[in-house]
């Protein structure tokens, strides 16, 4: 299977990988109709990727789309560097899908992962399998099903309202229990499995999924439909599965996409990069508050990811839902700041780094109607923006918020997102200690 890689808003580097999109055009533009989402559009000969990342499976053409975050001009790069430049945006991406709620992989698997394997598609059905192999090795899953049948002997109990309409009670019309693997939990596991070994390229891959499958011999290999997802109830017993179960979903509803009337399949597993920065942003917070917020006046508040519902217009009628991405609360109702995440390239040569007049009257709003002192509008670190490490990361003028007014202060910032492989410790305490500066910048002023 070839795969193709571009970057979102941008055409494949490659003159071949350019062609052969093209040649897939007309198949693109159905899957844009069936997603009922613009994920390509034709350029200049060939097409180009919109605002989602993640891959998508044509025939046999692998589309592999990454964040415009790491994209550069590579016309005086060699195919050594460019390579080094889409592994370290795979692992990045990966490592900020671990955080979303959508896809949730173990952020401990992601060092497992050889360096060099720049393929997302095969990297998620690695940290998958092996994840899963690990969890069916420490604790397989059977359970107490229900069976009802005719026996020669009592087994749990009668059922009389079937046994007295029996003509002939050679057989006693038994209901019992019995402990077994074949549940839905593992048949959906092992349909999991089975579709996806016959889509990898890639051997350990294969192998994985194969020894998952050998475990699971003794289940039922049957269809899955997404309605039975509805039927699984998680404990305490056997909530490790939940991740598995989720992530099959995932694939299961992806692989779905399909077009009957000519025999065209596909599989699509793609992210809206705007709602993923921002689930990024949000869950990293929460889960690195105490180093990031441990010294600055919001130690104590409480982090809400998209909560807070209020209404711009109240009367006569509610209208035009205000909903912010990251509410900082003290106390449960005193909101201490709000950050609007922002997932747009800045560049310093323009007015005000590029900000958008919408985005000031958006979060103005916020301020107004959240009656909040502190806005910050958060965008990812780009180099057009300048040398990130002199700084804290905010762009206001001499590092002064702007005012709305006498109260109201509006911070403008950015997070460096590309300072290498964020699996590493290195990186990660980076990211964490830039994070804090920020926020310690923003509570002095």
């Amino acid at each position: 299977m070839k795969t193709v890689t571009l970057f979102e808003y941008s055409a494949p580097e490659r003159p071949e990988d350019r062609d052969r999109l093209k040649k897939l055009e007309n198949r693109l533009r159905r899957i844009n109709k069936v997603t009922k989402a613009t994920i390509f559009e034709p350029s200049w000969g060939t097409v180009k990727a919109r605002n989602y990342v993640g891959i998508i499976t044509v025939g046999k053409t692998t589309i592999q789309i990454l964040p415009k975050l790491y994209r550069k001009d590579w016309e005086d790069e060699d195919q050594k560097s460019y390579d080094k430049k889409v592994e370290e945006a795979t692992r990045n991406l990966l490592f900020m899908l671990s955080f979303t709620k959508r896809l949730k992989l173990k952020e401990a698997g992601l060092s497992r992962l050889k360096k060099e394997r720049s393929d997302l598609y095969e990297s998620i059905v690695y940290l998958f399998a092996k994840n899963l192999l690990e969890t069916l090795k420490r604790n397989y899953r059977r359970d107490y099903e229900r069976r009802t049948e005719d026996l020669r002997f009592v087994k749990g109990k009668v059922v009389l309202s079937r046994q007295i309409r029996k003509p002939v009670h050679d057989r006693i019309h038994c209901s019992y229990f019995e402990l077994s693997e074949d549940n839905m939990i593992n048949r959906i596991l092992k349909y999991t499995c089975h579709l996806l070994s016959s889509r990898v390229k890639s051997r350990e891959n294969w192998l994985l999924l194969q020894n998952i499958l050998s475990i699971f011999d003794g289940v039922t290999l049957v269809p899955v439909r997404i309605l039975d997802f509805e039927k699984i109830r998680f404990n305490r017993l056997n909530e490790d599965y939940e991740p598995f179960i989720n992530l099959s979903r995932l694939f299961l509803e992806n692989m779905s996409l399909e077009l009957q009337s000519s025999q065209f399949r596909t599989f699509s597993l793609l992210f809206d990069m705007n709602v993923l920065f921002e689930e990024f942003i949000g869950e990293f917070l929460r889960k690195h508050r105490g180093d990031i917020l441990g010294d600055t006046e919001f130690s104590n508040c409480q982090i809400h990811l998209q909560t807070k519902r209020r209404w711009l217009i109240e009367r006569p009628k509610h209208s035009f839902r205000l909903i912010p991405d990251i509410i900082f609360t003290e106390d449960g109702k005193n909101i201490k700041l709000i950050i609007d995440t922002k997932y747009k390239i800045l560049d310093s040569c323009k007015p005000y780094f590029g900000v958008s007049q919408d985005d000031i009257y958006q979060v103005f709003a916020y301020s107004k109607k959240f009656k909040c002192s502190k806005i910050v509008l958060l965008y990812p670190w780009d180099e057009r923006i300048g040398d990130h490490s002199k700084g804290t990361g905010l762009l206001n003028s001499d590092h002064l918020p702007y005012k709305f007014d006498d109260q109201t202060k509006l911070y403008i910032a950015t997070v460096d997102l590309k300072s290498g492989d964020l699996r590493d410790k290195n990186n990660l305490e980076k990211l964490r200690k830039n994070l804090n500066k920020l926020f310690c910048k923003i509570s002095e002023l």
